[in-house]
């Protein structure tokens, strides 16, 4: 891109809640709570987790760039595995990337243990 880097820093597997819904939390595996402290860092998992239900992303071992930097924005709300967040990626014609990722989907808030034990359980 012309005065700009090449690639986003997200894209891909996404999460966009509307942005009416309000009283959401994130938390990410490193204890993250926020847009501020989690965008561009390295998480296993992040969590958004609201009054009504809470959406988990747990990101497999085997992927490229594992553990991902996320981007989160609470504004939107929106959170994103950022597997271009620092680097551009380069594949050639016909090349394949494979990732893997697991949404928990959970009916009340989770904590860091709870959230843990499933990831652990997903990257087995």
């Amino acid at each position: 891109a012309k005065n700009g880097v090449a690639w986003g820093g997200y894209a891909g597997l996404s999460l966009r809640f509307p942005p009416k819904i309000s009283g959401w939390n994130f938390l990410t595996s490193e204890g993250a709570k926020s847009a501020a402290t989690g965008t561009g860092h390295p998480a296993r998992w992040a969590d958004f987790s609201g009054p009504v239900a809470g959406i988990a992303v747990f990101d497999h071992p085997a992927n490229l760039r594992h553990p991902s930097p996320w981007y989160l924005n609470e504004k939107l709300p929106y959170f994103s595995p950022a597997l271009l967040y620092s680097d551009a990626l380069d594949l050639a014609p016909k090349q394949n990337l494979k990732l893997r990722y697991r949404i928990l989907v959970h009916p009340v808030p989770m904590d860091s243990a709870g959230l843990n034990a499933r990831w652990t359980n997903f990257a087995r």
